[in-house]
């Protein structure tokens, strides 16, 4: 939870720095991700923050050791060193709710009591969601205004229901 905090601020400063904008909304050209969305690659999404937190452990949940490993610097960092999904669909603006509007959370998504697969996920306010793995049958939601939540199986799908998008592009790592 204190991780996911720490990312949901860490994309605030970000924003901050580049006219309210998250890394996805932002060229590359302007040191963002928006042209490496096809790809699907989450980790790409992250790398940004290195320039608000230069060490990449926060973005590793301890209990996805040992089948993920921390990584402490940005040199190598990939998916295997990433515990988290971000939504590519948050944006910080005043025509939506912040407090409801998902910005990134625990990589343990499923749907049909099967894992997501990694890469982008789209998901409607009509998909079933769940979480696999992880947190026993819970897992955690960092949201737009920066506050997190620890969301049951029953709860996560109504979570995603309540932001006042209709779709979801996730990018699992």
């Amino acid at each position: 939870m204190s991780n996911l905090k720490q990312v949901s601020l860490g994309y605030t400063l970000w924003a901050g720095t580049k006219g309210n904008l998250f890394p996805w909304e932002a060229s590359t050209n302007a040191g963002g991700t928006l042209d490496l969305i096809a790809n699907g690659n989450a980790a790409d999404h992250f790398r940004p923050l290195s320039t608000v937190f230069p060490q990449a452990n926060i973005l590793f949940c301890p209990t996805d050791h040992p089948v993920r490993q921390r990584a402490d610097n940005y040199a190598n960092f990939s998916n295997t060193n990433l515990s988290y999904f971000v939504s590519l669909d948050a944006r910080i603006s005043t025509s939506v709710n912040p407090s409801s509007l998902i910005l990134a959370g625990d990589r343990h998504l499923s749907v049909g009591n099967q894992s997501v697969s990694p890469g982008l996920f789209v998901t409607t306010n009509y998909t079933v969601l769940g979480w696999k793995g992880g947190h026993p049958a819970r897992g955690m939601l960092a949201f737009v205004d920066g506050h997190v939540e620890a969301n049951q199986m029953k709860q996560i799908t109504s979570v995603f229901q309540r932001q006042s998008i209709a779709t979801n592009r996730l990018v699992i790592p």
